[in-house]
């Protein structure tokens, strides 16, 4: 059995109950350091992620 660990926390995760796999990648997008990385995350780190990118996203449209 492969053993995973959250990238972020490093707790263990066990992905068929409580691991996602997120993927990031620079396809369609201009980046300025094109990187594609595969990470695994804990649901918990995966919901406050999601919260950090909506919250980010929420600003940059208030900027304009």
């Amino acid at each position: 059995m492969i053993k995973y660990f959250c990238n972020i926390c490093k707790k263990e995760i066990n992905m068929n109950v409580d691991g996602v796999s997120v993927m990031f990648n620079a396809q369609g997008m201009a980046m300025r350091n094109s990187i594609n990385e595969d990470l695994h995350l804990c649901s918990e780190c995966c919901h406050k992620l999601k919260t950090f990118i909506h919250n980010s996203a929420e600003m940059k449209i208030e900027v304009k």
